[in-house]
């Protein structure tokens, strides 16, 4: 699998803060944001820094950790429960599409993933992504989505990319939104009854 621009690419998080984000326990300034637990603190600080890489397994534990956000836990393709469903999880994108972890800070928290995979028509992609909620409310998502994009589209082969949202999560509009995708209709799931809202995207000029 390619990562976007090579080994690890940074992109700047929209956060509307002085410094933008890092991860670390920090001393003096910066704002923090959660108290840790299982995915470590985030604070304000310097650097904007939001950098993709591969899953690799020794993420399992944070896989394993992020669904058991109420949330996430509901979106998830299979119940992640275990270390081994979390391995299951990373080894599932393979031949599948193109995941990668969201990290920030110098130490490379990761505290998302990011994904594009092929859509039904010929060039079209689909894209997901999540993070955590201490990560949440940064810029961290549409910051990853954006660059995910321009890779599908510069090196992925890629000639359009949809997403879709539920509509009452306004807060996975704002990254759509933010990331260059326009909303392009709404439609309702049979399987579930919610509406949701489809944005796409398609590369410059």
């Amino acid at each position: 699998m390619t990562v976007p621009g090579g080994c690890e690419i940074g992109v700047r998080a929209e956060t509307g803060c002085e410094g933008g984000v890092r991860a670390g326990t920090g001393g003096g300034g910066g704002v923090r944001r959660g108290s840790g637990g299982a995915f470590g603190p985030l604070e304000a600080g310097g650097g904007c820094g939001v950098r993709l890489r591969e899953w690799r397994d020794a993420d399992a534990p944070f896989v394993l950790a992020a669904f058991q956000v109420p949330d996430l836990r509901r979106e998830a393709v299979f119940p992640v429960v275990t270390l081994s469903d979390a391995l299951g999880w990373i080894a599932s994108w393979e031949g599948a599409g193109h995941a990668f972890a969201v990290t920030v800070g110098a130490d490379g928290q990761v505290v998302g993933n990011v994904a594009v995979s092929r859509g039904g028509a010929r060039g079209s992609g689909w894209v997901s992504y999540w993070v955590v909620p201490e990560a949440r409310g940064w810029g961290i998502a549409a910051a990853a989505t954006e660059r995910v994009a321009r890779w599908a589209f510069e090196e992925g082969g890629f000639v359009r990319l949809e997403l879709e949202h539920r509509t009452d999560n306004v807060a996975s509009c704002r990254v759509a939104t933010r990331a260059g995708f326009l909303p392009v209709g709404m439609e309702k799931r049979g399987d579930s009854g919610h509406e949701v809202e489809r944005h796409a995207r398609r590369p410059p000029g």
